[in-house]
């Protein structure tokens, strides 16, 4: 019997050679199955071989056979549904190559589906398929969805695409190795990019450890291949991906989530491409201007100063991002001579512990200048010294000893500072946002100056006679000012400190930032080991708020409201009537922040939904027809069984209050209204709060 009958089973290429050489008696190498051997040896050995030969007695061997009506693939996966459950990628493959004759599966296993493992560095593991495939579905449907629904939206795209019968699955194995090699260089698993300009932006992104970009990169890579019928130079790629260099890394700089630009890059991935008469990386950094989405827009100049001022930029995936970041500062300044990354390391100026040599040289704001200035970019730099790991804790003049031996001009610049201290970091962090700005300018001259602080922001404030900075949410808004009045002094935290835990700053190391009491939610103010509760009624209430602060600590701070969110409130009645059903009573084309379902009880009394706040939304029962002490009496009775049976909710407001005002307590929860990401949930929060509520107003006491 030849070899080519007698290996029926295939493994993924790094663990079958090692599968295949066991059976030579040469049994060796990093994967699973030497591992699994290894242990299954030890077993044997500590057993008696008896029990062996007798559990080997009760293996079985089952055959099934198929007819022409029956689906293998259902089979395979109904077979693999105990145990260990299957990869996507695993189940991805059965399904390209499942009913192909024997010789064509082994063609494109051999020649397709081992070309996609190898560009991928996938030998040992499918993670890197998996993902790949994830990316690849992002763009092609312009969705998105979790690595494990990967398998089956392939499934109904292929459908949908007429691409499921056995010849064009075997054609889609082709081009997915195809995507492959292109994935791998944009991971760098398959290698360098030819083109140096291309490589620099593809090598900035992986560094940057923000994989977002990746289906609308694997898309512009895969226009400018040699197979198109007219792709983009080498040129207009390396223009385009600087654009999305750029906005990921001010994204990062100014401490932006990047949840919504899931959505945004699959979308952008998945739309048309420029006109043969339009200029191709114009076409798409103007699509990214058009993102003016709070949560996913490129963000403006000040909005980066700030954020390399104040944020956190070492521990957990920051530390990976902040090297990258300095090194590409590095490589700008150095653009002949740059030192290679590899050999260059992160380094705190002041150290990560506070020695007492330190603690002197700091004076006696040193645990708090320490705390809040420690991880943040203006105090790392690079080393390419490998001793500096063991003199981290050294004396600030010590080290400037060594950083005035580098190679790297922006570590040898701190050996000229005269002390470091917190004006010294001030400046360092002004330094460092100036060569960003210059390294990652961005400007949208599209729009005149007043429609981009009208799309971008709710409000604008100010301390004193400072410059007006913008907002898009009353919560960051709070924040923000919390944070620039403990910048100005840090003493102002005690002005703001109280025992109240809705309206006063609050110690991190008594509630750490995310803590919830009762229904308040405390965040971490920027910059600060301090919290407070950031969460205000509405627009006036938080720019009240903020004016408040600021009189609490003897300063001036304005505040100005620029948007009344209007249309975003339309667009989200609209998705919940689509998406959700609606409720009865549900007025189409609404812009209003408030809406009113259908009569609940013979008393006409209805359920409100409010969503005009941009940070939190709320719904609520409203007594029906003229208020009246028998209303009021009754808006009473419901609060007290909502507070009864709705207790899992975040609830809000007086019952007695309320009630002189026609209404139930409210039922809340935190939303970003602006980021359209979080509008399925919230949709599907408000349905099933509404029949909640419905139940409380239909009780048999007042029916």
């Amino acid at each position: 019997m030849g070899p080519e009958k007698r290996f029926k089973v295939r493994l993924q290429n790094g663990d079958d050679e090692e599968y295949r050489r066991g059976f030579e008696g040469g049994l060796a190498g990093p994967g699973a199955v030497t591992q699994a051997w290894r242990i299954a040896r030890r077993l044997v050995e500590r057993n008696d071989t008896a029990n062996l030969l007798t559990g080997l007695e009760r293996l079985q061997v089952v055959s099934i056979g198929l007819t022409h009506t029956d689906d293998p693939q259902q089979i395979f996966e109904s077979l693999n549904a105990t145990g260990r459950p299957l990869t996507e990628s695993e189940k991805v493959k059965s399904w390209l190559l499942i009913g192909l004759p024997e010789d064509e599966q082994r063609k494109l296993h051999d020649e397709h589906w081992l070309d996609i493992e190898k560009a991928l560095g996938a030998q040992h593991t499918t993670e890197p398929i998996d993902v790949f495939l994830r990316d690849v579905m992002r763009w092609r449907t312009g969705e998105v969805h979790g690595s494990d629904k990967t398998y089956e939206q392939i499934r109904r795209w292929a459908l949908r695409q007429g691409k499921s019968t056995a010849e064009k699955r075997a054609a889609l194995c082709r081009d997915l190795a195809r995507l492959a090699r292109l994935y791998g260089v944009l991971t760098g698993t398959a290698g360098k990019h030819a083109n140096s300009k291309v490589e620099k932006e593809l090598r900035h992104l992986r560094a940057l450890g923000v994989d977002v970009h990746r289906p609308l990169t694997l898309r512009l890579l895969d226009d400018a291949s040699e197979i198109q019928a007219a792709h983009p130079t080498n040129g207009d790629l390396a223009k385009t991906l600087a654009g999305i260099s750029t906005w990921l890394t001010r994204l990062w700089l100014a401490d932006r989530q990047t949840a919504g630009t899931n959505k945004a890059m699959a979308e952008l991935a998945n739309a048309g491409g420029p006109r043969v008469d339009e200029d191709y990386s114009e076409h798409w950094l103007q699509r990214i201007r058009k993102l003016r989405n709070q949560r996913v827009g490129v963000p403006g100049d000040d909005e980066v100063r700030e954020g390399i001022r104040s944020r956190k930029a070492y521990g957990g995936t920051a530390t990976q991002s902040s090297f990258a970041f300095l090194c590409a500062l590095m490589e700008a300044e150095h653009p002949d001579e740059a030192p290679v990354r590899d050999h260059l390391t992160l380094e705190h100026v002041m150290p990560q512990k506070l020695t007492d040599e330190w603690k002197r040289y700091l004076g006696n704001d040193a645990e708090d200048l320490h705390g809040r200035y420690r991880d943040r970019l203006a105090n790392l730099t690079l080393s390419g010294f490998v001793p500096n790991v063991s003199m981290g804790a050294s004396s600030f003049a010590a080290k400037q000893e060594i950083y005035r031996r580098s190679s790297i001009a922006m570590t040898r610049s701190l050996a000229e500072k005269s002390a470091w201290d917190e004006a010294a970091l001030v400046q360092r962090a002004s330094e460092l946002a100036g060569r960003a700005l210059d390294r990652w300018p961005w400007s949208d001259d599209s729009m005149p100056v007043d429609e981009k602080r009208k799309s971008s922001a709710r409000f604008r404030w100010r301390i004193e006679d400072a410059a007006w900075r913008m907002e898009h949410t009353g919560s960051q808004l709070v924040l923000n000012v919390a944070a620039a009045l403990l910048d100005l002094d840090p003493a102002n935290a005690d002005r703001l400190s109280g025992e109240a835990i809705s309206t006063n700053v609050h110690s991190a190391s008594r509630y750490p930032p995310g803590t919830r009491v009762g229904s308040i939610a405390l965040l971490g103010i920027p910059g600060h080991d301090h919290v407070l509760n950031p969460y205000e009624r509405d627009y006036p209430a938080s720019a009240d708020r903020c004016r408040k602060l600021g009189g609490r600590c003897g300063i001036r701070v304005e505040v100005e409201l620029s948007s009344d969110g209007a249309v975003v409130t339309e667009e989200f009645w609209r998705f919940f009537k689509a998406t959700a059903g609606g409720v009865p009573g549900q007025k189409d084309n609404w812009r209003g922040g408030s809406q009113w379902t259908d009569a609940c009880n013979a008393f006409g009394d209805r359920i409100g939904i409010y969503v005009g706040n941009p940070d939190k939304l709320w719904i609520y029962g409203k007594a029906g027809g003229q208020q009246s002490a028998e209303s009021a009496e009754r808006m009473q009775l419901f609060s007290r069984i909502i507070r009864n049976q709705m207790a899992d909710q975040h609830l809000a407001g007086d019952p007695e209050t309320e009630s002189e005002q026609g209404r139930t307590v409210s039922v809340e929860r935190p939303w970003t209204r602006d980021d359209e990401d979080e509008w399925n949930e919230a949709c599907q929060w408000i349905a099933d709060q509404y029949q909640r509520l419905r139940m409380v107003l239909a009780h048999e006491l007042v029916s």
